[in-house]
């Protein structure tokens, strides 16, 4: 993992295309911070000489350029503003396209053992303080840096024990300081991971909300939100509260600071008529002093977005420096056509170490090749179509395809090759359009109408008010699980794939339905090679051969009859399933 420097310094690297405007906003925030100068200056002219000497005509003249140097302040803080918010949401936008480049270069093992809202705490909340963050270094620390400086200079110019008033002032707000950050940093800490708590609920509470109605545990989940939500405000409160206290006793010593200026600058002009301390020069020290306070409380204020936004960059450049596993496509081999020819060489593979999910699989299955795969739940069916697909990396043995060795292929374009429908369907927030040319991004209209009627569902969609351009909702709620199932099948059947993979699809369809899928499997993907995961004993008896899985072993394979016959494992779980029907 990456130091916090190395971490700050490609994070600043990021920032290399758009050094010129950084620059340019940096540069119009000194000119800003530097345009405030003369304003008291002014001011103590026109109290110290032209008020005395009634000159009108002066102060006319005085406020005028004190107003122009008001100006000048005022468009060199858009132009800065502007400049430098342009150049981070850049920055900030291609964070957050690195981070969600990784998450797809990452295996289906890392998001196996990662939590999906914590994943989303650092693509969104995580960088957006890290945007946060930026403008307050930038626009804020910068800028309020230099007028620190320049108003302890000016002071220093206009009263040398004034001063030391306030700096003896100020050792007492470093000390304060020094005491209140420690402690802001470690309750800030606690109230970030609160806040990931409470991300990590929320979402799981709303992609769970049928079942918690269904359960009738609504009680219950409010109890238990309500507890993340109180843990989280407490921590809130406890952060904040101790960040208040920080900047009011920031406040207390500014007031204190400029009491004791006017006191001690009004009892030397009165009792010693020292020359040159004037109204004019005490009014002109507190302005100063205002200044130099006031861009101590913004930069304090801001300490808090800099921290936090600090926590979330190290939180993504976690994500961005994990290494394993991760899908690396450099230098593979892409794939433009197969025959869809797939073999299992003395295959294992484990999720866990020393629990083999799949072991010693040895199989050919030659293009165009019907195969059902059929055992208990957990057998090991899922797991062998996933490695098929790449998502995970056999622990020994080899995956060839088309002759080409699986760990050699670059998978994106192998999967180009490969059309999955899944049991757990999904669908995409849009229309039915935009679902079914998910499968193939150029299909055209009758390429679609053409799968839709292969999987039994264009005429459904034709008696729809808006047809093809109705809207599903989120995960398609607005349709049936049958209706879903289908939309997903026809996504399929429109990329025309060269190996199919089915798992229980037809389990959500109507029996007419059920036959028509399985007709166009039958038919139309009669010579592409098809792997059909089976609950339902029955949907195999076509399938050129069974693999029959128990404990991540194949321990039988056949076509239905030879199965049936052989009177093993096959034979007895079709007995159970015709017993189950018939009770």
């Amino acid at each position: 993992m990456s130091t916090n420097k190395e971490v700050f310094l490609d994070y600043i690297s990021l920032y290399k295309p758009y050094w010129k405007k950084v620059s340019l906003g940096v540069f119009f925030g000194f000119i800003r911070a530097l345009s405030i100068i003369p304003i008291p200056f002014l001011i103590r002219k026109i109290i110290d000489i032209h008020i005395p000497a009634k000159d009108f005509k002066g102060i006319t003249n005085t406020i005028i350029l004190a107003v122009l140097f008001s100006l000048l302040n005022f468009a060199t803080a858009i132009c800065a503003r502007y400049l430098i918010l342009y150049s981070s949401k850049k920055v900030i936008f291609k964070l957050r396209s690195l981070a969600c480049e990784k998450l797809q270069q990452l295996s289906l093992t890392f998001f196996d053992s990662e939590n999906t809202s914590r994943l989303h705490t650092k693509v969104v909340m995580d960088i957006e303080r890290v945007d946060v963050m930026s403008n307050a270094l930038i626009a804020v620390t910068l800028v309020n840096s230099l007028i620190v400086i320049i108003a302890l200079i000016s002071l220093l110019f206009v009263s040398i024990k004034l001063l030391v008033i306030v700096l003896v002032i100020f050792a007492v707000f470093f000390a304060i300081n020094r005491f209140f950050l420690k402690k802001f940093k470690e309750k800030v800490k606690i109230f970030q991971e609160r806040a990931r708590e409470v991300s990590i609920v929320v979402t799981e509470f709303l992609n769970s909300i049928r079942t918690i109605k269904s359960f009738a545990t609504e009680d219950y989940e409010k109890k238990k939100i309500d507890e993340k939500f109180h843990s989280h405000t407490e921590s809130a409160v406890d952060a904040f509260t101790t960040q208040e206290v920080y900047v009011s006793s920031l406040t207390l010593i500014f007031g204190i600071a400029n009491l004791a200026i006017f006191g001690y600058g009004g009892y030397i002009a009165i009792k010693t008529n020292q020359i040159g301390m004037t109204i004019g020069n005490i009014i002109l020290f507190s302005t100063f002093l205002s200044y130099f306070f006031n861009s101590i409380n913004q930069l304090l204020t801001n300490m808090d977005q800099v921290y936090l936004g600090f926590i979330g960059l190290k939180s993504t450049y976690e994500l961005l420096d994990y290494a394993e596993p991760i899908e690396d496509y450099k230098g593979k081999k892409k794939v433009d056509i197969i025959t869809g020819k797939v073999e299992f060489e003395d295959v294992t593979f484990s999720y866990r170490q020393d629990v083999p999910a799949l072991e010693n699989i040895s199989v050919v299955v030659k293009p165009g090749m019907h195969i059902a795969l059929v055992g208990e739940s957990g057998a090991g069916k899922s797991t062998f179509v996933n490695l098929i697909l790449g998502f995970y990396k056999p622990v020994a043995g080899k995956i060839i395809i088309d002759g080409m060795d699986l760990i050699d292929l670059d998978l994106r374009s192998l999967r180009l090759n490969i059309g999955v429908v899944s049991q757990d369907v999904f669908l995409f927030g849009g229309t039915i359009l935009d679902n079914i040319r998910y499968g193939k991004m150029d299909a055209t209209m009758d390429e679609i109408q053409n799968a839709a009627q292969l999987a039994s569902i264009n005429d459904f969609i034709l008696k729809l008010p808006d047809g093809y351009n109705t809207v599903v909702g989120e995960r398609g709620v607005k349709l049936s699980a049958g209706e879903r199932q289908r939309i997903t099948i026809a996504r399929v059947f429109v990329r025309k794939p060269a190996i199919l993979i089915m798992d229980e699809v037809t389990s959500a369809l109507d029996s007419e339905s059920q036959k028509k899928v399985q007709d166009a499997v039958d038919s139309f993907y009669r010579t592409k090679t098809t792997f059909i995961i089976a609950h339902r004993l029955s949907t195999v008896v076509n399938a050129d051969r069974i693999l029959v899985f128990k404990k991540g072993k194949i321990i039988e394979q056949g076509n239905y009859k030879e199965l049936l016959n052989l009177g093993g494992y096959f034979s007895k779980l079709c007995e159970q399933q015709f017993l189950k029907g018939n009770e």
